[in-house]
């Protein structure tokens, strides 16, 4: 059973024209694993840091408290 939530999100990637083995591919672990520990090296005061994933096609930011 899908959530809400997964429902929302696939809504929104489908009318970009992404599918969800382009996550997969463009998040992958692997690929992305020293971008993810140079980010977490620069995190703002809030807490939170983003980076593109290894191909550039996505950001990816955390989110804090009420920013989520």
């Amino acid at each position: 059973m899908i959530s809400i939530e997964e429902e929302k999100f696939s809504v929104i990637y489908e009318m970009d024209g992404y599918t969800p083995q382009d996550f997969i591919d463009s998040l992958a672990l692997d690929k992305n694993r020293k971008k993810v520990f140079q980010a977490g090296e620069g995190a703002g005061a809030s807490g939170s840091f983003f980076f593109f994933s290894d191909d550039n096609r996505f950001i990816i930011k955390t989110l804090q408290g009420q920013e989520k």
